[in-house]
């Protein structure tokens, strides 16, 4: 007798209460971490309820972004995984049950993972959920688009020639997935002369930003915050 896995209801169930927020990229290395940290820091100063997720699970780093030792903090567990508190913004990872080790999860193991850590979150008091994925479309990326119902989809990429090829790829693997991304953001742009369209956004490379990293207080004081906060408003 097969038993249905009773985790993607409830994943769905919770995520279908709130605003759900999924940051992409074809490529690693564009910044994805670092947009949906600003967008988590964004929306929290919008006076949401923000929950940022890492569910890179090979290779969770956002951690270090939001300047949490994995190795000292531990989230609590009553009702459900209770998610770390930093200024007011939750963050749940793998990265604290790793313990700074490398998962080497491929597959279904890392599928697992992943809705496992989703399924057991207790959501309790949040309203904004932003999601960090592993870079491509990887088996744990495309099972969370198969989980998630209606999310805001938020593709990263750099404005190199090869990221913007490998995205342009990853835009026509969405759309035949029936699904389209709410906004395109082109991340660290130094000196190239890139005109957004409509649903694009430019940031620009800001020293600031990386000094910034892992104090989410100095984040919001960066040029590059300033310039992701018209998006977050069109996020609410």
């Amino acid at each position: 007798m097969i038993i249905a896995d009773p985790r993607p209801a409830r994943i769905r169930s919770e995520l279908s209460k709130r605003n759900t927020i999924v940051v992409l990229g074809a490529k690693g290395g564009v910044g994805k971490t670092t947009i949906a940290v600003m967008l988590g820091v964004a929306l929290k100063i919008m006076e949401k309820k923000v929950l940022l997720v890492d569910l890179d699970i090979t290779d969770p780093n956002m951690h270090v972004a939001v300047g949490v030792d994995p190795e000292r903090v531990m989230p609590g567990e009553k009702k459900g995984i209770e998610p770390i508190n930093i200024n007011g913004v939750g963050f749940i990872s793998i990265s604290p049950y790793a313990k700074g080790r490398p998962l080497p999860l491929r597959g279904e193991d890392s599928i697992n993972a992943l809705r496992e850590l989703l399924a057991a979150t207790d959501y309790t008091g949040y309203d904004t959920v932003i999601i960090d994925t592993p870079p491509g479309a990887g088996d744990v990326t495309l099972d969370i688009l198969n989980l998630l119902p209606n999310p805001k989809l938020v593709a990263v990429s750099t404005p190199s020639k090869f990221s913007i090829d490998s995205l342009r790829r990853f835009l026509m693997l969405l759309r035949d997935t029936n699904r389209r991304p709410k906004a395109v953001v082109y991340n660290m742009v130094r000196n190239e002369r890139i005109k957004p369209g409509i649903n694009e956004y430019i940031v620009h490379y800001d020293e600031e930003l990386e000094n910034a990293i892992g104090d989410l207080c100095r984040i919001a004081w960066t040029r590059a915050f300033e310039e992701i906060k018209p998006l977050a408003s069109q996020l609410i």
